[in-house]
Parts: C-alpha cells; structure tokens; sequence
C-alpha cells in the first residue's frame, strides 16, 4: 500500500512538474507558475510583465495572428535565448538584441523587414539568424548590410523567400557559417561564398541561381549541397575535390553531364529528371 501510494504521489508530482515546465498557450498569457516555466508558444495577448518573472524561462514563440500591426520591447528578458517573432510589423531587427546577452537564436519570419543592419553581427552569442519571408506587401528586396567585423558566432542563417541584394564581400565577415538557406530566393550567390570554409548544408531550392562558382571546391566542408528545383545545367569541374560531401540533390533540375565519375564519391545523389544523363 505504501508503495502504491509513493507510486501514485510520484505521477501526480511529474505530471505538475511537466506541466509547469512547457507552458503552450494557445490563447492569451495571463497566468504563469513562473520558477518554472521554460517556453512560451502563444498568439493572443502578450504579458510581457509576466514573462520577465520566469527566471527559467529559455525560449518564446510569438505568432502575430491576432496582432499584425504591433511591436514590442523584449530587452528585460536577459534568460531567454531563443525568440521566434512570426508575423508582427518589425521593420528592422530590434535593437533590443544586444541586451538579450545570452541570446543564441533569434527568428523573425513574416515580418516587414528590408534591410539586415550591421550591428545584429555584432551580437556576441548570436548563432541562428532566420530573416526569411519578409512580407512582399512591405518588403520589394531585402539588402544586406556588410558587417564592420568579423562575426565568429553565428552558424546559421536562413534568407529564403527574398529578393536579395547580397554585397560581394558579405560571406568574408562570416566564417563560422555552416548551414545557409536561400530558398526560393531571387538574387545571385556572391563570390565571398568560397569564403565559407566550414560551411555544411547549403540549400538554394527553388532559386532563381543558374550557376555554382567555379572554384565552389573553396567550400571545404560541405556535406549537404541542394540545388533542387534551379535552373543551373551544369557542374563546375571542381566539383571532384568536395571530398566531404555526402549528399547531392539534383531533384527537378537539367543538369546533363558525361563525365560522373568525378561525383562518384558522393554517398547520395538525388534525380528523377529524365533529361539528366549520369554514367558512373
């Protein structure tokens, strides 16, 4: 009996205790058990003053469904290192981040944006930056600004969906990139992309990119390469030398080439175009 009783105390505790540690709310934020609470998913009213009692709180998701046109001070949130911003008014990346100390993420999809300002690279802990999908209502291109220094931290970028302005110099600041998405994106790559030594995942799906640069071999740490969807037709002849890379997707495109022993090395390679011609 006694066991069944600590049994039945020990599940009423973990069921609490979880409860209390991911709070998902789907409607408006009025009530926290604040010691806490970890993560915030919400689209209603927002409580900021409530947020900033959560002393463990680590990262919050707010959808701008209800609430389009607003934007808010999110600075006293010094715990927090993941923000997801879907869909408000911001019309730049708030400066606000750089009081957010321990921030490492910080996605802002959806949003109104034209222009990555320089001082968001300045961020010494900042490691994912999502810029993705600036609303075309507000937003005609989206331009890069060059960063002042050299950024050692941020590891992620995802640009998809904009028309791009991408200065040539840009990728020489961040050299610490591994994964960049530039889906769907209009705008060339810049040549500072073989700067990118340990860049591994790069994806330009659906882009209207028509060519990979020559010496794309600078790229000595690519493993995932996506060129899915693009109108590029051909492989640079250095290709052979990505000697890291595992996987290849050529899905959609009309690339035609005779001579694929130079990718054979390359554990998967993704086509079903008919037109693409591989003899290994």
């Amino acid at each position: 009996m006694r066991f069944l009783f600590l049994f039945y105390f020990f599940l009423c505790y973990t069921e609490a205790y979880s409860q209390d540690k991911f709070r998902f709310a789907s409607e408006d934020v009025t009530e926290l058990n604040t010691p806490y609470v970890e993560e915030v998913y919400n689209y209603g009213i927002i409580n900021i003053d409530l947020l900033e009692k959560c002393p463990k709180l680590r990262k919050i998701k707010f959808d701008g469904y209800k609430n389009p046109n607003i934007t808010f001070y999110l600075g006293n949130l010094k715990q927090v290192k993941h923000i997801i911003l879907y869909g408000f008014a911001y019309t730049e990346i708030p400066c606000w981040i750089h009081e957010i100390i321990e921030l490492e993420q910080i996605e802002l999809e959806f949003n109104r944006i034209p222009v990555i300002n320089s001082h968001v690279f300045k961020h010494s802990s900042l490691k994912k930056l999502n810029i993705a999908v600036q609303s075309s209502n507000f937003v005609k291109q989206l331009t890069l600004e060059v960063p002042t220094e050299i950024n050692v931290t941020l590891n992620e970028l995802d640009l998809s969906a904009n028309k791009l302005v991408i200065p040539d110099n840009f990728f020489c600041f961040l050299p610490r990139l591994k994964k960049l998405k530039l889906v769907e994106c209009k705008g060339g790559l810049p040549i500072s992309i073989t700067c990118l030594k340990e860049l591994e995942y790069l994806d330009i799906s659906k882009s209207d990119i028509t060519s990979l640069p020559d010496d794309i071999d600078e790229l000595l740490s690519i493993k995932k390469l996506i060129l899915k969807d693009t109108k590029i037709t051909k492989l640079p002849e250095s290709i052979h030398n990505l000697k890291n890379l595992e996987e290849l997707n050529m899905l959609g495109t009309n690339i035609c080439t005779t001579n694929e022993e130079r990718i054979a090395f390359i554990e998967k390679i993704i086509v079903n175009n008919p037109n693409i011609q591989i003899w290994w």
